[in-house]
């Protein structure tokens, strides 16, 4: 996996509710999923941001809990408000971060769109990022 390339940008964020709160420093540009599990969980595409699993801390879990999507990745999720937080590999140190979730995102910029392959067939893709089949990081 590719390492990756974090701004040096302290950031905090939380859900809707506030029954998780995170804050962090090092996030990486944003990147727009279009894959079926993103469509699914966040009822439309997902915008990450990603940053180093030990640069993150979280300073209220109390309603976190992680999902086991598939056999590599898990999500992290509010079982009061129901807010998508986070998207982690099982075998990475990195964690994906919900970009709504970012209280701001002064200083990113979207970097590409992955899983293009899954896209639903009721938008298009009209900006200049790249666009990878599959996953931007790992060759498939």
């Amino acid at each position: 996996m590719a390492e990756l390339d974090l701004r040096p940008i302290e950031f905090k964020g939380s859900c809707l509710c506030g029954g998780v709160c995170f804050t962090g420093q090092g996030l990486r540009d944003i990147v727009y999923c279009h894959c079926r599990q993103c469509r699914f969980g966040h009822g439309a595409i997902a915008a990450y941001s990603a940053t180093e699993f030990s640069k993150l801390t979280l300073t209220k879990q109390d309603t976190l809990r992680w999902y086991s999507a598939s056999p590599v990745a898990r999500r992290g999720f509010c079982i009061k408000c129901g807010g998508n937080l986070f998207w982690e590999s099982v075998a990475a140190t990195t964690v994906s971060i919900a970009a709504g979730a970012l209280d701001q995102t002064v200083g990113l910029q979207g970097a590409g769109h992955i899983y293009v392959k899954d896209k639903a067939p009721y938008y298009e893709i009209s900006d200049h990022l790249p666009q990878f089949p599959g996953n931007m990081y790992v060759q498939e």
